[in-house]
């Protein structure tokens, strides 16, 4: 079951003058082959009274946070299309310890906005205030439209990003593997990504790196095949490296294999230690030679919070070996 997607970025907007803005986006399934996908931009802030006349934010200010937003649709292969039926698009900007609610249109498009809290600060530069220095860097969405599952509230933070406008980061099941996907609308100076793999949301490993295009200004396709995920929720993020060596971090995703019984073990063939996925635990495991008998004894076998088993089969003669548990069996080359 493809799962809830939340991107998370923070963009530093470079130019003469220019001042930080945040990027907030959300993505999520809908209609079981639709993805949703609102993208909202922090351009600044709106002074609406200061503490004193003209102006001089002596005592400090009322203030909104101005934004632009877009709010697109896109099917499985990532085209682009329409989308009715949205019942509620809105949110909360976190600024400090004061919020501010700001709504969104019930239907697809772009277009810019103001919050409606009238947040009150005793800072007193109101001439260069920021949505940065305002503390703006939280949001919360409230989404509710047909076909939609996920968590009605969805908080956001803003964290510090590198120039990649990622459009989409998602997961699928197919068969017995997990094939991740991810498209760009724009690059500048990326090396390369590298996709980490979770079974808890916390502890990490890196699973393969792919290169980047470097610097483009056109939409870029990217994907890699998972042959061995996790028996249960296998959890994905995605890492970029810029040229200098300079990272970020972008969105989780999780695909649910509950429904993978079968055993598995790689790499087959094994030289020393070769890893099970997929084992009952109300099942024995068990190791035997092509002649039935069983050489368990001869082996290490050790487990993981990741649900994986290890087998040492190093001090077994090089042949062929069967792994059993229960009613199910693997064979394994040992060379």
């Amino acid at each position: 079951m493809k799962q809830t997607i939340l991107i998370l970025l923070f963009a530093l907007m470079i130019g003469s003058g220019a001042k930080s803005q945040y990027e907030f986006t959300t993505s999520f399934s809908v209609q079981g082959n639709k993805t949703i996908v609102i993208d909202l931009v922090t351009t600044g802030v709106q002074i609406n009274n200061a503490g004193s006349y003209p102006y001089s934010c002596q005592y400090g200010y009322n203030y909104d946070v101005k934004f632009d937003y877009s709010i697109k649709a896109f099917n499985s292969n990532g085209n682009e299309v329409g989308f009715n039926n949205i019942y509620t698009l809105q949110g909360v900007f976190e600024c400090g310890n004061h919020t501010s609610f700001f709504p969104l249109p019930n239907h697809l498009g772009a277009g810019s906005g103001v919050t409606t809290g009238n947040i009150w600060t005793n800072q007193t530069n109101c001439n260069t205030a920021t949505v940065e220095d305002l503390l703006c860097g939280n949001i919360v969405f409230e989404v509710e439209m047909q076909g939609y599952n996920g968590p009605k509230f969805i908080p956001l933070t803003g964290l510090s990003t590198l120039p990649i406008e990622l459009i989409t980061f998602d997961a699928y099941k197919n068969d017995r593997v997990v094939e991740l996907a991810w498209k760009t609308a724009s690059e500048l100076n990326n090396d390369y990504f590298t996709i980490e793999r979770s079974i808890d949301g916390l502890s990490w490993e890196n699973l393969q790196i792919v290169r980047g295009a470097g610097n483009s200004s056109s939409v870029i396709d990217y994907s890699w095949i998972d042959y061995s995920p996790f028996s249960g929720v296998s959890y994905y993020r995605l890492k970029q490296t810029d040229y200098d060596g300079t990272t970020e971090t972008f969105n989780i995703v999780s695909i649910d294999k509950n429904d993978v019984e079968e055993l598995q073990a790689y790499p087959n063939p094994v030289s020393h230690s070769v890893t099970v996925i997929g084992l009952q635990d109300s099942e024995v495991l068990r190791i035997m030679n092509t002649v039935g008998v069983e050489v368990t004894g001869n082996v290490i076998v050790s487990n993981s919070p990741s649900k994986k088993t290890f087998i040492d089969m190093s001090q077994l003669p090089k042949g062929m070996y069967f792994i059993v548990n229960g009613d199910e069996s693997i064979r394994v080359l040992k060379q």
